[in-house]
């Protein structure tokens, strides 16, 4: 394959980049990207901005994940120290109310190593490219790595400190290096489904012990509930002020 002069100055330099990749690269293009990588690091370090923490989860690290190219929903949450593939943010979808946990990577590219034999240079192999799509409601849990081509089913969990290197089904839980579905999370029993309605929390009192709500008259109400811990230690009921009402 023909070569550019600027990358051959690169190899002269150590910059040991694929020829299929960056052989026709140009001088322009080079200090294109170079201006292109300062500026996205530039916005991206706002992530963590302590001044900014109240607003960070949920308002500013979605806003700059959109500015860098990514499809971003509503109501997402990241966490802190998150890193995207920066030249490649374009390649990331992220749907309505996923969650995404502190120190997770989202790589778009990796090295292609079908054709990689001994005696070759790591530094040469091509790059390969997939989309990240993380589903509705889905988590990731601390210190992901989700690699390029995965899909996160809707409602599914992936653990912490787990590598995703394959797509995870929707409503699983996912754990290990790589990760692997060890439990599906069971669907709600139509049998106990009696009607959709509206509550205020203040009107209702919470028991942890029978995991029932009741109401002002004393009628008890069996919901379904989730416990959580945030960053205090504090228990907090999750639910939605529309919920399915479940009676026995």
């Amino acid at each position: 394959m023909k070569t550019t002069l600027t990358y051959k100055i690169l190899c002269l330099l150590g910059f040991k980049y694929p020829i299929e990749d960056y052989g026709d690269v140009s001088l322009w293009k080079v200090l294109k990207q170079f201006f292109i990588n300062w500026y996205h690091r530039l916005i991206i370090n706002a992530m963590n901005w302590a001044i900014l923490e109240p607003f960070n989860p949920r308002k500013l690290r979605p806003a700059i994940l959109r500015k860098l190219g990514a499809k971003v929903g509503k109501d997402v949450f990241i966490g802190d120290y998150v890193r995207v593939d920066l030249n490649h943010s374009d390649l990331i979808e992220i749907e309505d109310g996923v969650h995404i946990a502190g120190d997770c990577r989202l790589l778009c590219h990796k090295k292609e190593l079908a054709e990689y034999k001994q005696g070759m240079t790591y530094g040469m192999m091509p790059y390969k490219y997939g989309k990240i799509h993380l589903c509705k409601n889905c988590a990731i849990g601390t210190g992901c790595i989700v690699m390029p081509g995965v899909t996160v089913g809707e409602g599914a969990v992936v653990g912490a400190g787990a590598m995703v290197t394959k797509d995870i089904p929707a409503w699983t839980l996912a754990l290990g290096c790589p990760a692997k579905v060890v439990k599906e999370f069971p669907k709600d029993d139509p049998k106990y489904v009696s009607k959709k309605f509206s509550i205020s929390f203040s009107r209702f009192r919470y028991s942890a012990k029978n995991s029932y709500i009741k109401n002002e008259k004393g009628i008890d109400y069996k919901v379904p509930t989730v416990l959580l811990d945030d960053e205090c230690g504090s228990k907090w009921l999750i639910a939605s002020l529309r919920m399915s009402l479940l009676v026995e």
